[in-house]
């Protein structure tokens, strides 16, 4: 995969609402790479900090201009960026050594393009006494979290983004199977949501997917996990829910959305929502999680598709009636 260059790669992830606040405000190096490890973009603080302008930056190997390895190892896939930061010492092109304190990790700012993300500072001691290092990194964290949660989080709606929902999925079938309870999921899908879109307009189509959403945080408990799982789908993820309570919860959402009033100056319209039911038990499957995760999620699918050929606005239930399934 071809990754765009250095500045329209930052006027895209500036766009996505992920780095802008960051890379103008804080002052911290920050290095992303791309899939084959090679440099794509360098803020000003990067170059500041090692003494290199961004053109003998860019495209260089990360691990070895940043830690004079031959390979690195921190930029794994599912690798996320938290704990204290580690040290390291660094010679800045004038040939001074400093030492840097840095986290790394992998994110995934645009859905499609995962980078590796390198953030770090000059702690060198002669510089910065002990209690401005404590203070820098707790700072630097506390950066590394934010954009972490940005990267998990759907811009619009302010709800997991497909990738979370995939990873707290597998951590949720991994807990079932430790604590011996079932897990349920929900997916649910915006009736005519194109015409609506055609009807009065993408912008006013964004404020019903925020509106269901606001709803749908609403009605859970607190341990269920809502995701927005693509275009107008949502899912609910239901830990220690066997499948005739998830099918209460999903009704509940449904009869929610329905009494749900959409309005924008002129605009005002009611909504509805199809519902598929799935639920996984532990002795049900002793295969791996990515297996497990996607039987449920093709169980759920089935349903909802079933839901919406039963004439929408209801919730089917995975193994109900005589065909597999029937419209609750």
């Amino acid at each position: 995969m071809d990754h765009p260059s250095s500045q329209f790669l930052l006027e895209e992830l500036k766009d996505a609402g992920v780095l802008s606040t960051l890379v103008e405000n804080l002052p911290c190096g920050m290095i992303l790479a791309s899939g084959d490890r090679k440099i794509v973009f360098c803020n000003r603080s990067a170059q500041a900090i090692t003494g290199y302008p961004a053109d003998q930056i860019l495209g260089r190997a990360c691990a070895s201009f940043v830690c004079n390895a031959k390979e690195c190892v921190s930029f794994e896939s599912g690798r996320t960026i938290a704990g204290r930061p580690e040290r390291l010492k660094f010679t800045r092109k004038d040939g001074r050594e400093i030492t840097l304190t840095y986290q790394c990790g992998q994110i995934e700012p645009i859905p499609g393009r995962a980078y590796g993300l390198l953030v770090f500072l000059d702690v060198t001691e002669s510089a910065l006494d002990e209690d401005a290092v404590q203070m820098v990194n707790e700072l630097l964290y506390e950066a590394a979290q934010r954009m972490q949660s940005q990267a998990n989080t759907d811009g619009l709606t302010g709800l997991l983004n497909h990738r979370a929902f995939q990873e707290r999925l597998r951590e949720e079938l991994s807990r079932m199977r430790r604590h011996r309870r079932p897990l349920s999921l929900v997916m649910c899908d915006v009736d005519h949501f194109k015409r609506c879109n055609d009807t009065y307009g993408h912008p006013f189509g964004d404020k019903v997917l925020r509106a269901l959403s606001a709803t749908a945080r609403k009605v859970c408990r607190q341990e269920d996990i809502v995701a927005r799982y693509g275009g107008e789908e949502f899912t609910l993820i239901l830990p220690e829910t066997p499948i005739e309570n998830a099918r209460v919860m999903a009704e509940r959402l449904r009869l929610a959305v329905e009494d749900m009033t959409v309005s924008a100056e002129s605009i005002s319209t009611k909504v509805t929502i199809s519902c598929g039911v799935a639920c996984v038990y532990p002795d049900e499957t002793t295969e791996g999680l990515d297996r497990a995760a996607q039987q449920v999620i093709d169980r759920a699918d089935k349903s909802l598709y079933l839901a919406k050929h039963a004439g929408r606005n209801c919730v089917v239930v995975y193994g109900d009636g005589e065909n597999g399934n029937q419209a609750s």
